[in-house]
């Protein structure tokens, strides 16, 4: 008897999706002067939207290193704040948005931003915020030579 047709080859598994993305958060500006209104662009994945998730602008030195202690939230991996205390806090309610601190700080350094997760200490994203000196004017030009 004839053999049996070769069985077609299992079809190819679909591709793995990217890796879960939880937040993103980054200054508007690359640096702002001393006295500038410090705006923060924020994005959350959807199922971490919240109406007290909240976006927080600290000295570096209060809460580094950032995950002292990892904690787990439906699978997204947050680091924590170590109880240090914002200089400055606004609610992140949406899934995306730009929040407005205004001149909340007037050290010249650099801050830590960070969206932390339902009004915990818990973080889910962060990055730097540059804050540098005003620029010296320009020098005034000499006066004209008189005739």
């Amino acid at each position: 008897p004839p053999s049996p047709p070769p069985s077609p080859p299992p079809p190819s598994p679909p591709p793995s999706p990217p890796p879960l993305i939880p937040a993103t958060i980054n200054t508007v500006e690359s640096y702002y002067f001393v006295g500038d209104a410090l705006t923060v662009h924020y994005w959350v994945e959807p199922r971490t939207v919240n109406a007290l998730n909240w976006v927080g602008i600290f000295k570096p030195e209060e809460i580094l290193p950032p995950a002292r202690r990892l904690l787990e939230i439906d699978q997204i991996i947050v680091g924590d704040t170590n109880g240090a205390e914002p200089l400055a806090r606004l609610y992140a309610p949406d899934q995306e948005g730009v929040l407005d601190f205004g001149a909340a700080v007037s050290e010249i350094r650099d801050y830590g931003v960070y969206l932390m997760w339902e009004d915990s200490t818990q973080v889910m994203a962060q990055t730097v915020l540059r804050v540098v000196d005003h620029p010296s004017p320009p020098p005034s030009p000499p006066p004209p030579p008189s005739p």
